[in-house]
């Protein structure tokens, strides 16, 4: 490979793998999370539900840092998460099906705000809201030795990056400290409580948690890789094991496996046989989660009902 390969590689393509194996690592947990506790389509409806909070973060700040974003994002799950408990009380219905309701009012609304906003100056494109920008992260990568060993050259990757790798950090952060908390919760909220737990402190946490890495998601890989990395990991790995350690293991290793495929697939090989120039990012990500659950429901050593 030329000098000009590995330059180029290092400089547009090592900070969208880090980025998107670092939101896969998180994903992967919160959606197994979810699907342990049969939440599956909370996944859906948060990363629907976080574009007008992450729109109206920027409109009211002009600010398109990541904190600010997820402020805006987190802001709009709580309301989402709010308003299903509120309606699924008072109404005759699951709670699933209010939240099948709510989520395209927010994400219609969301898109709303983007239409509405002025002069085009909000940079968050309807494309970019669908498929992100993950292809789009680049950094000024050292040209020796010296500087790949100095700390300093690191300071200049992307801020989505280090986002991301402090997403993930603090999902396996809380995973680690509360996961036998969180798991007697979901399971057992009224056992839970005889051990002096508190299940909605933890249910809350977890929301949190949650919504967090789905507007990281939404930031790099738009809707489409927040519901792939979301949901597709987990279920694959639901259907191969009962173990739940197993699940997370090989969750884990789904997400990061469609990150690196799913780029490659996007940026090297379908535009070397087409002989266009890289496509998005997050679609050949997503189509890759899909053939993979597709090979797991048909294939795969259990069929049981996730």
């Amino acid at each position: 490979m030329s000098a000009w390969d590995w330059s180029r590689l290092a400089a547009l393509d090592l900070p969208a793998l880090l980025c998107g194996s670092a939101l896969a690592l998180a994903a992967s947990s919160a959606g197994t999370l979810l699907l342990l506790r049969r939440q599956g389509l909370f996944a859906d409806g948060l990363s629907h539900a976080v574009l007008p909070g992450v729109v109206l973060a920027f409109l009211w700040t002009g600010s398109r840092a990541p904190a600010v974003l997820l402020a805006g994002g987190l802001s709009a799950g709580l309301v989402l998460a709010l308003a299903t408990r509120a309606t699924a009380r008072r109404a005759p219905l699951d709670a699933g099906a209010v939240l099948g309701a709510l989520y395209p009012l927010f994400f219609a609304f969301g898109l709303l705000l983007l239409e509405g906003a002025s002069g085009g100056d909000l940079d968050l494109a309807p494309s970019h809201v669908l498929f992100g920008q993950l292809e789009q992260l680049a950094w000024r990568a050292p040209s020796d030795l010296e500087g790949w060993l100095d700390p300093a050259s690191y300071r200049r990757l992307p801020g989505l990056v280090w986002h991301s790798l402090g997403l993930w950090l603090g999902s396996a952060l809380w995973l680690r400290l509360a996961g036998r908390a969180l798991f007697a919760s979901g399971f057992d909220p009224v056992g839970a409580r005889l051990l002096g737990l508190r299940p909605g402190l933890f249910e809350a946490a977890t929301l949190v948690c949650c919504a967090a890495i789905a507007v990281g998601l939404f930031q790099v890989g738009g809707v489409v890789l927040a519901l792939a990395l979301l949901l597709v990991p987990a279920a694959c790995a639901r259907l191969l094991t009962d173990r739940y350690r197993t699940q997370f293991r090989l969750a884990a290793l789904f997400g990061v496996l469609l990150i690196w495929a799913g780029y490659g697939l996007a940026v090297f090989l379908l535009p070397a046989l087409l002989g266009t120039q890289s496509l998005s990012a997050a679609g050949g990500i997503s189509s890759l989660a899909g053939l993979l659950l597709l090979g797991v429901a048909r294939f795969g050593p259990r069929r049981a009902r996730v």
